[in-house]
């Protein structure tokens, strides 16, 4: 099993037009405003080289891979706007997706098993879920900052596939297998941002939103995988 922890820093910016200055409009009222979307993303995740302890008190290394596919989501959330302030959650779930990719494992103890490196042809099935809670506040009619938490989850069931050849002691052997890995990625932090907003008469905007945050990934790997040599 490995575990990563990642701190990652990154900028988001969007282009969306939403009814946030309308109700903002409503000074010293309480606004309650639902909401329910869905959509399709282009989602990647992307795995960088890393290496973990393995049960055999060595290292193991993975050269990564990359994964790419459309993903669609639904997203619900409520927005509470009173005075100039307003406050947001929502709940955003993507459904499950899959693509391909190879992955390269090595260290001792794959290398004192196999005498070799050995790659895997990844299938992966993912899904992913998002939580997200902000508060804000409108700096008059087109200028709105806010801050908050953000917390997402993506799960991944690989399909991994093994046939290669490898040399132990100048004879070559067929390796084949089949098995399953499940990848459990997690991500939570704060963020900062602002919102600015073109008008378009009394009701209609278009909102150029941006925003920073500071995460901490945890990235769980289990692999169930049976190998045989011929």
């Amino acid at each position: 099993m490995g575990r990563r922890k990642i701190n990652r820093l990154f900028v988001h910016s969007m282009l969306l037009g939403f009814s946030l200055l309308p109700a903002i409009g409503n000074a010293f009222d309480l606004t309650f405003e639902p909401r329910l979307e869905a959509g399709i993303m282009d989602y990647a995740f992307e795995l960088e080289p890393v290496s973990y302890p393995n049960g055999g008190g060595g290292t193991t290394t993975e050269n990564g891979f990359k994964l790419v596919s459309p993903m669609s989501f639904v997203t619900s959330g409520v927005t509470l706007f009173s005075n100039k302030f307003f406050v947001d959650f929502y709940v955003q779930k993507g459904f499950s997706t899959s693509d391909r990719a190879t992955n390269t494992l090595s260290g001792d103890e794959v290398e004192a098993l196999l005498g070799d490196r050995l790659t895997t042809i990844v299938y992966s099935e993912f899904d992913r879920e998002e939580y997200s809670m902000s508060i804000g506040y409108a700096l008059g009619k087109q200028l709105v900052l806010f801050g908050g938490y953000r917390k997402a989850k993506t799960n991944f069931t690989e399909i991994i596939s093994v046939d290669q050849d490898i040399v132990r002691q100048g004879t070559t052997i067929e390796l084949t297998g089949s098995g399953e890995r499940d990848i459990n990625f997690k991500q939570d932090g704060f963020f900062l941002g602002g919102a600015y907003a073109l008008l378009f008469g009394e009701s209609s905007a278009l909102i150029f939103n941006s925003a920073i945050a500071i995460l901490e990934g945890k990235y769980f790997s289990e692999v169930d995988l049976d190998l045989l040599a011929s």
